[in-house]
């Protein structure tokens, strides 16, 4: 939820949400995130680490051994219509690249995802989002934050994706929306719906996670923008 008398983030369609801050979806130990958004739909790992940020609190330290994950989400969410919003800071240097942030994965498609987000490259490293035809090794992508910004800059971000149609999908920084992709060149009409979602992963993304929360439909630009004002005093933005 918000803070404050301010804006509240959007209920409609919420259907995971998890921070470690919010005691619904954290309560000690280091194995699982609890979805405050129901109750069902937990995220367990092998381990949790955590940071106590000083501007936005307990916030997830992804690193080496992070990885949360549900292969069952249930209902499963729509592949062409959903939404993600989620907020990050830069903490150092990737390890390498492709080192991802989240994934949704689809029921279909043996390459493991359906979007994804990351960070690259290791010397130079920005934050994309993309989707990729697998099968003839076509990618549709979408840059942030670029790497003066991301890597000079203690400022936390928060950043969205919604998805419109099979050939369209938007991405946001900030509440505001940033650009529009149209993947006609891609067909995705082979993937399946979403029932398997991602934090982290093996490797080092350099950056801190708060707030992570899918929707099961698609958040308008007003929407995303009202979410990222429900929680930026949070961020300090």
């Amino acid at each position: 939820m918000g803070f404050g008398n301010g804006p509240k983030i959007v209920p409609d369609g919420l259907q995971l949400s998890y921070d470690i801050k919010n005691s619904k979806s954290y309560q000690g130990g280091n194995t699982v995130l609890y979805n405050a958004a129901g109750r069902s739909n937990n995220l367990t790992g092998t381990s949790l680490n955590s940071y106590e940020d000083p501007v936005a609190g307990n916030v997830i330290d992804i690193d080496a051994t992070n990885k949360f994950e549900n292969g069952s989400i249930t209902p499963i969410i729509g592949k062409y219509s959903f939404s993600v919003i989620y907020w990050i800071r830069f903490k150092g240097m990737p390890g390498s690249n492709y080192v991802s942030m989240w994934r949704l994965i689809d029921t279909v498609n043996a390459h493991g995802y359906y979007f994804i987000a990351d960070t690259r490259t290791a010397a130079t490293p920005y934050v994309l989002q993309y989707v990729k035809d697998d099968d003839i090794n076509l990618w549709d992508t979408r840059n942030l934050i670029g790497n003066s910004t991301w890597i000079n800059s203690t400022n936390w971000w928060c950043l969205g994706l919604s998805m419109h149609a099979e050939d369209e999908w938007r991405s946001y920084v900030n509440g505001v929306h940033i650009g529009t992709n149209t993947a006609s060149s891609i067909d995705l009409s082979g993937y399946g719906d979403i029932d398997h979602v991602r934090i982290g992963s093996p490797g080092s993304a350099g950056l801190y996670m708060g707030n992570f929360m899918v929707y099961n439909k698609t958040l308008s630009a007003e929407e995303h923008m009202q979410n990222f004002n429900a929680l930026r005093g949070r961020y300090g933005v």
